[in-house]
């Protein structure tokens, strides 16, 4: 399978920087309407960062995974459109990924965006690949990163918090695999003169770039 520019430029700035732990984190922003609110001077934005957990099988599909005890869990249900941004120092290159959003539970999908564009989605649409992904995320986690998914909902007072023992064999409903189906990507590397730029767009099923200006 030949795999769109962008995700092999992706691919080989994280080689490069597998000895660097940070290469790993990338920052991902999404904008929301609380509550019942339709007035647009009330959009919220939040930005977090978040642990890139590879590719979905032979798939452009970004993984992560989160607790859907979490406040972002129910953002992305109301607003399923996030742009991820990574900045690579080693190589001083910056990818901004514009994607849809799906979540993947214990009964498989969860949640995706019902306005997805099926170009979009492919290659992470099976329930049964997803879920055997989040199984295999589970597997590869240390012990320490999957005893948090047993504390007490997130934000809860300190005071309250009771941590509980070592968790069980079986993977906890609140485990989540975030997929990021990407739809635009614009990739900045700094080291060239003059800096490279490209934009990428996907149509009808097919990754087209373009050279830009910086």
């Amino acid at each position: 399978m030949t795999f769109p520019r962008w995700r092999q430029s992706l691919a080989r700035s994280l080689h490069v920087q597998r000895s660097k732990p940070e290469a790993k984190f990338f920052q991902a922003a999404n904008a929301y309407m609380p509550g019942d609110s339709c007035d647009i001077s009330d959009i919220i934005v939040e930005n977090r960062t978040m642990v890139f957990r590879g590719f979905a099988q032979s798939s452009h599909t970004l993984l992560a995974i989160s607790d859907s005890r979490s406040e972002k869990f129910s953002q992305w249900q109301q607003s399923p459109r996030t742009q991820l941004c990574w900045y690579f120092t080693k190589t001083r290159e910056q990818f901004r990924i514009s994607a849809q959003v799906s979540m993947v539970g214990s009964t498989g999908l969860l949640f995706q965006d019902e306005h997805a564009d099926a170009d979009v989605n492919q290659g992470c649409s099976q329930n049964s690949m997803l879920t055997s992904e989040r199984a295999i995320l589970w597997a590869n986690l240390s012990d320490k990163a999957k005893t948090q998914f047993y504390w007490p909902t997130p934000k809860q007072a300190l005071k309250d918090i009771e941590i509980n023992g070592p968790p069980s064999s079986d993977i906890p409903d609140n485990f989540i695999l975030i997929c990021f189906h990407p739809y635009y990507v614009d990739y900045l590397n700094l080291t060239t003169t003059p800096q490279t730029r490209e934009i990428h767009d996907i149509s009808d099923k097919k990754w087209i770039y373009q050279d830009v200006n910086p």
